[in-house]
């Protein structure tokens, strides 16, 4: 089984499978972070990827999802004409 080398803050160096990691992928693509937690003291840990990082993760079959940032611009526009055209601003946030 493929197994990646990465750093626990308590431990130092850690071998792991590609099963214990999960890598998230900013939806521009370019950069993102993988999260692991360290098999020997349980630390949930979480580190930046760069480009070459996540394609060196996806290569190896490390499971994957796409993080879309933010809020629209729409979003936004809607949230505030709801802010401005209610009576009750509380009862437009909690719908």
């Amino acid at each position: 089984m493929t197994r990646t080398r990465t750093n626990c803050y308590a431990c130092g160096v850690i071998n792991l499978t590609i099963d214990e990691l999960l890598l998230e992928i900013h939806e521009d693509g370019s950069s993102g972070s993988y999260s692991f937690t360290c098999p020997n003291c349980d630390t949930d840990a979480s580190r930046p990827a760069g480009h070459r990082v996540i394609m060196v993760l996806l290569a190896t079959g490390v499971e994957y999802v796409v993080v879309v940032d933010g809020i629209t611009e729409d979003e936004i526009a809607a949230f505030v004409n709801g802010l401005e055209s209610a009576k009750d601003p509380i009862r437009v946030i909690n719908s």
